[in-house]
């Protein structure tokens, strides 16, 4: 059996889910460490709040790739440091559309919150590490069932509430360029 790189320029993904405790970061690892091992460019990647990579690893982690080993690369993908980086001004411009709309400060302010918005940046994040090009491979250490369920078919529920959406694209005015 040969193990060649896949074909085109984005890397195969291998997601590892299950319930918490029964040793998903640790295979996950090894199947990262195995891939590497064969010659695949491969990134290890875990999506859980908890940082149990870095301790299977023994490396420090961080939202960039780090080398960890000889063709292994790590990263901890933390959606809620990335919700606070890249939310604050979308959600400024939110709230702000809500306010022109009628609605007070306080109520906009929770409005102006998106449920699933953490998820919608994890996942992109996956993908764009898959994307570059710089890898064969991405080994996903997702997080526990329930929330690595949630994360996976947000691409599914996203749009079916397009679906849904699209019809009153017209009548959105100011919230199409959020949309877009």
């Amino acid at each position: 059996m040969t193990h060649a790189a896949p074909n085109s320029s984005e890397a195969r993904l291998i997601l590892v889910t299950g319930k918490g405790g029964v040793g998903k970061t640790t295979l996950a690892a090894a199947t990262a460490l195995r891939c590497s091992a064969l010659g695949l460019k491969t990134c290890v990647a875990s999506t859980d709040a908890a940082h149990s990579l870095a301790d299977v690893l023994q490396h420090e982690l961080s939202s960039q790739p780090r080398a960890v080993a000889e063709g292994l690369s790590a990263v901890h993908l933390d959606s809620a440091s990335q919700l606070r980086a890249s939310w604050g001004s979308l959600q400024d411009y939110l709230q702000g559309v809500i306010v022109r709309a009628g609605i007070n400060d306080v109520q906009a302010a929770e409005l102006a919150v998106l449920p699933g918005l953490d998820d919608v940046l994890t996942l992109a994040a996956v993908v764009d590490l898959a994307a570059t090009g710089e890898y064969d491979v991405v080994v996903v250490d997702c997080a526990p069932s329930a929330e690595a369920i949630r994360l996976l078919s947000l691409p599914h529920v996203l749009g079916w509430w397009l679906e849904r959406l699209l019809p009153s694209l017209p009548s959105l005015g100011p919230l199409l360029p959020l949309l877009e």
